[in-house]
């Protein structure tokens, strides 16, 4: 499998916890970053088939469909992109309508993926949201009237959150029965404004056995409505994971465009520059934003094999630790992994700790 990411940096705000590269727009940077994009795009020669393609950012549905419109044909033209492609755009609700939905799924957009969250107006506060709990509700609505295939977002830990608070959100997706469900462990990331404020003391974060707890609460819930934990935060039903995030966790080739974008491609590592003046810059002066180049040994394969597997229901090759049964014994007794004659899996419990597993493994190969 080969996958394309498109970094589109645009947001109307930037939320507390948010440390992906973002800025605001205007029509004369969103102009000047649309003709990067195609040019970065044309100078770019891969022959393998694309699988899928995933539009994230930023808030890539602050775009117009023409705008859309023009980057899928261009990655068309210089790609080859196989006719059941999935090709995903990442959406916050507040940022669409119907009109807009229906134009999307036209140009041949068939995945969507919508950052809810929350369904409580305090935590979305808290967050940093432009949208409110009302909002997520109608913007679910739409997608899963134009969508057969969506995921929705959720963060779980957040300051104040209890059990009961996830269940609140967790009741008003799951009425939609959606196909994909994210739900990622909130964390504190240094030049956020989420950071400030809990160094400052404003906030304070729950502790690590409640955020356990609410973590195996979620697993559970999402596993008695037959959703699969295909990986560590991702959940979906039978025949809907996101076939790009699963290549990357497979360590299969992706091509990254925009500012702040990273590629796989073989035994390279490629990261574009963060900052959209730059990315513009360099396109127009040389067609390439890459920054960095790292050329991986056989190691560094075989680390990102295992620390990657890790994450996913998959798991990794069990042949690797032969010698080191007394360890994955123990790790099994704990409820940390599951073993069978060919896999070692992480349990919902093990993914918790899953760092501290990876780093023990990788000091037995």
């Amino acid at each position: 499998m080969a996958g394309i990411y498109v970094h589109v940096p645009f947001c109307i705000s930037r939320c507390s916890y948010c440390d992906f590269y973002s800025t605001l727009s205007d029509d004369e940077t969103r102009d000047a970053f649309l003709r990067a994009l195609l040019k970065e795009i044309q100078s770019t020669g891969y022959e393998e088939p694309i699988d899928s393609i995933y539009l994230g950012g930023g808030t890539p549905s602050l775009l117009s469909p023409g705008d859309i419109e023009v980057i899928l044909d261009a990655l068309a033209h210089a790609f080859k992109i196989k006719d059941d492609a999935e090709i995903t755009i990442e959406a916050n609700p507040a940022t669409f309508d119907r009109v807009k939905l229906r134009a999307f799924r036209s140009q041949g957009i068939n995945r969507l993926s919508l950052g809810i969250q929350s369904l409580k107006d305090s935590e979305l506060r808290l967050l940093g949201r432009i949208h409110t709990a009302e909002d997520a509700i109608d913007a679910i609505n739409m997608v899963s009237e134009v969508f057969d295939n969506y995921s929705l977002d959720i963060i779980y830990g957040i300051p104040c959150q209890d059990k009961s608070g996830l269940d609140h959100t967790l009741r008003g997706i799951l009425t939609f029965s959606p196909p994909h469900i994210s739900a990622y462990e909130l964390e504190y990331h240094e030049n956020t404004l989420l950071h400030k404020d809990l160094i400052q003391g404003r906030i304070t974060p729950p502790g690590d056995p409640d955020v356990s707890g609410l973590y195996i609460h979620l697993c559970d819930v999402l596993s008695e409505r037959n959703y699969v934990h295909y990986e560590i935060s991702n959940f979906s039903l039978e025949g809907f994971h996101c076939r790009h995030n699963l290549n990357y966790w497979l360590r299969g080739d992706y091509i990254g465009f925009g500012p702040s974008a990273h590629s796989l491609i073989g035994d390279r590592r490629y990261s574009n520059i963060a900052d959209i003046k730059e990315y513009i810059d360099r396109v127009e002066r040389t067609g390439s934003a890459v920054e960095k180049t790292i050329l991986l040994t056989e190691r560094d394969r075989i680390e990102e094999e295992l620390m990657l597997g890790l994450r996913t229901s998959r798991g990794v090759d069990r042949t690797r630790f032969a010698s080191d049964e007394p360890v994955l014994g123990a790790l099994e007794r704990d409820g940390l992994i599951h073993k069978n004659p060919e896999r070692i899996i992480l349990t919902p419990k093990g993914m918790l700790v899953s760092n501290a597993i990876i780093v023990e493994l990788l000091e037995r190969l």
